[in-house]
């Protein structure tokens, strides 16, 4: 785990974009939606924490392999590595941590692909660890690529269950972190957003007083699971692709859902969490 402060590069009025599954070398990865949010990212000045698998790095030995998959794209862990970095290298100033997905992890025998990565862009930030935990302004944000972690939730509806995702992922990395306001997972290729719950209590002596609770109540403290934001960062493969035996496709998986989170600040706080879809 990297434990630090990356205020320095997070606007205090600005946003934090986590964007995370690039999955460079694959050939259903959707070049045009990750430059969209790149280039939106530019436009607001973001300041992005990469939340791992940047590399596809797929074993021909894996049993989602597939020799379509990346067929016409780079062949060599390096030259994956080397494509990913061209395509941030115009972005590479708003970069302020890269972290390791599984994927990056599969070739760690050979490769530390966010140290090369890094390299290659000629920049010098904190990079090789599964779990982030910085200081953002005034505010914690813990960030994790776990190896195995998935929601699939089977609800009868749409809101229920990405309700229910959002319950798993809250129940998940509650216990990874007391002190950060926003608590996010990568790896499960979906866009979800869990805000804080406002919680009606009454205090006083003389009289009760309404008061509903908010996160600037604890943030010297520990944070209560509910007075937190839980979220998942999504990805940049299509799920489907003509003549091609996608990844998603022939893990069974749900749609990829492409985009990535943006933490908007106000004075230096936390101030919103969103889905950008893109």
């Amino acid at each position: 785990m990297w434990i630090g402060d990356i205020s320095n590069l997070v606007r205090k009025n600005g946003t934090i974009a986590l964007i995370s599954d690039t999955h460079e070398g694959i050939i259903s990865q959707s070049e045009e939606t990750l430059q969209e949010a790149l280039e939106r990212c530019e436009r607001k000045k973001s300041t992005i924490v990469l939340g791992g698998d940047l590399i596809e790095a797929r074993r021909p030995s894996h049993p989602y392999y597939e020799k379509s998959m990346d067929e016409g794209k780079h062949k060599t862990i390096d030259d994956q590595i080397r494509g990913i970095a061209a395509k941030f290298r115009p972005f590479k100033k708003y970069i302020a941590a890269v972290m390791l997905g599984n994927h990056d992890r599969s070739h760690r025998e050979t490769f530390d692909v966010s140290k090369k990565f890094t390299e290659y862009l000629g920049i010098n930030r904190p990079c090789g660890m599964i779990t982030l935990k910085a200081k953002i302004g005034d505010d914690r944000l813990f960030y994790f690529h776990p190896d195995k972690f998935t929601t699939n939730s089977k609800a009868g509806d749409a809101e229920q269950r990405y309700s229910n995702d959002v319950r798993k992922i809250r129940r998940f990395l509650y216990p990874l972190a007391g002190d950060c306001i926003v608590m996010a997972v990568a790896h499960i290729h979906k866009l979800r957003v869990g805000r804080p719950v406002q919680e009606l209590a009454l205090v006083g002596d003389d009289k009760d007083h309404q008061v509903y609770t908010t996160p600037d109540m604890y943030r010297d403290h520990v944070i209560p699971e509910t007075q937190r934001y839980y979220c998942s960062t999504g990805g940049f493969m299509r799920t489907r692709m003509k003549d091609v035996i996608s990844y998603s496709e022939g893990a069974g998986f749900s749609p990829t859902e492409m985009g990535y989170i943006e933490i908007q600040m106000h004075k230096g706080k936390v101030a919103e969490v969103r889905e950008i879809k893109l």
